[in-house]
C-alpha cells in the first residue's frame, strides 16, 4: 500500500491481517475499526458465501525530515475477496483459501 503524507512525501508498506472470529458479520455487513498509538485501520464491506466487497482506510503517525509529527494515508481504497476451493480427486478435506485484491 501506498500512504501519502502531509509533506507530500509516500512511504510504501506491505500489511497484513488476521480477523478471523473477530468480526461480527450482520446480513452480510461488517465493519472493522480499529485506532492504536501510531495507526488507525477502518475496513467494511458486504461478505456472502463465496465473494465480497468493501473499502479501507489506513491511517499513520509519521515524522517529517525535520521530525514534525504529521499524518499519512492511504485514501480511501476498494477491496474485494473471493473463495476458492480446489479439491484434488479423492481429497474431501483440502484446505480452501481465499484471495483478496486491494485497489
Amino acid at each position: 500500500m501506498t500512504f501519502t503524507c502531509e509533506d507530500q512525501t509516500t512511504q510504501g508498506w506491505g500489511i497484513g491481517w488476521g480477523l478471523w472470529n473477530s468480526l461480527p458479520i450482520i446480513d452480510r455487513i461488517f465493519s472493522f475499526d480499529e485506532a492504536f498509538t501510531d495507526q488507525a485501520t477502518h475496513i467494511g464491506g458486504e461478505i456472502g458465501k463465496v465473494q465480497g466487497t468493501g473499502t479501507m482506510t489506513i491511517t499513520i503517525a509519521a515524522l517529517t525530515v525535520d521530525e514534525q509529527a504529521q499524518l499519512c494515508t492511504t485514501g480511501d481504497l476498494t477491496w474485494e475477496v473471493e473463495f476458492l476451493r480446489t479439491i484434488p480427486r479423492g481429497k474431501v478435506d483440502a484446505p480452501a483459501s481465499h484471495v483478496v485484491r486491494v485497489a
